[in-house]
């Protein structure tokens, strides 16, 4: 019998040459009987080859794809199917690390399909922020992020709800934490609900 991997991969091109038919049904039996670990073989010799080639998987890959959009298109949908809970998984987890680095867009972005589902009207902008960075209700610094209390937040004096405009006339900045308790209410009746939470600049600390 060969000694070195260079001689046994030789005998083995040979045999195979040499008993061809036999080789491929030996093949064929142990594929039907063992499919679940043909598959996991098969997985893992792409990964490896994925690993050690990637420039070359991904130009083949693009090639293919190019050449056969058809075949793509079904492998897509059949894959979308199969992984479905996966890829909303994947999507939820995706979108939650862009709101985290992107609060203000995320809001902007939320007011605007807001005001779209209202059918209200729509005007692109970003509200004044007060020159103290004060919440004009409670007096907090705001100077925090995403969903934080002390965060910058766009407040519709008029909400979306009871028919307000995302114009710049009925927004304005306050903290987090306002227009989380604000919620629908105009000026007035916030105001005379929780008359505590209105302190003007005056309650605003500097930074230390």
């Amino acid at each position: 019998m060969p000694a070195s991997r260079e001689e046994k991969r030789e005998y083995q091109r040979q045999y195979y040459k040499a008993n061809r038919e036999k080789v491929l049904a030996r093949q064929a039996r142990y594929k039907a009987l063992n499919p679940e670990k043909v598959a996991a073989q098969q997985r893992a010799s792409q990964r490896r080859y994925y690993k050690a080639n990637v420039k070359k998987a991904l130009e083949y890959n693009r090639r293919w794809r190019k050449a056969n959009p058809e075949k793509q298109a079904a492998m897509d949908r059949r894959n979308r199917k199969a992984h479905a809970e996966r890829i909303r998984e994947m999507a939820r987890e995706r979108n939650r690390r862009w709101r985290e680095r992107n609060p203000e867009k995320s809001r902007e972005k939320w007011h605007k399909w807001r005001a779209r589902k209202l059918a209200m009207p729509f005007i692109d902008h970003v509200p004044v922020m007060p020159r103290d960075r004060c919440c004009p209700d409670c007096g907090v610094k705001m100077v925090g992020r995403g969903h934080m209390s002390n965060a910058p937040s766009i407040d519709h004096i008029v909400s979306l709800y009871r028919g307000g405009h995302h114009v710049p006339s009925n927004t304005r900045i306050i903290c987090f934490s306002c227009n989380s308790a604000k919620r629908i209410l105009d000026l007035a009746e916030w105001h005379k609900h929780c008359p505590s939470k209105i302190g003007g600049v005056q309650l605003c600390l500097p930074l230390s």
